[in-house]
């Protein structure tokens, strides 16, 4: 009667256990790495929206002050950071489109 102890039963495993074992392994790295990825994609839309939200406080410093904007408001600088907010913000939207569609596509699920 042979005894089968882990030992055995590794060295006896079938190529098909030994690769799904592995290919397990690989497949939740990978699953953790597009979900971080979208993660870090949504992170950075939201410092663009907080952004384009501190962009739009214009008012000086003090709430007593008689003037209308900062002194070192600059309205050219502003409309230009303005635009590339924007365009920022739509880029990042599409990629966190993309990223998601991704892991549905790759891993049959909601990321």
């Amino acid at each position: 009667m042979v005894i089968m102890n882990k030992f055995i039963s590794t060295l006896t495993a079938s190529n098909k256990s030994i690769k799904e074992a592995r290919a397990k392994m690989v497949s939740e790295d990978a699953i953790d790495a597009q979900a971080e990825l979208v993660r870090d994609l949504k992170k950075d839309k939201r410092e663009l929206e907080r952004k384009l939200m501190q962009l739009s406080d214009m008012s000086p410093d003090s709430e007593l002050s008689l003037k209308v904007v900062k002194d070192t408001f600059n309205a050219k600088e502003w409309a230009k950071t303005i635009q590339t907010t924007k365009v920022d913000l739509a880029n990042k939207t599409v990629e966190i489109e993309l990223a998601e569609e991704t892991y549905k596509e790759w891993f049959g699920e909601e990321a």
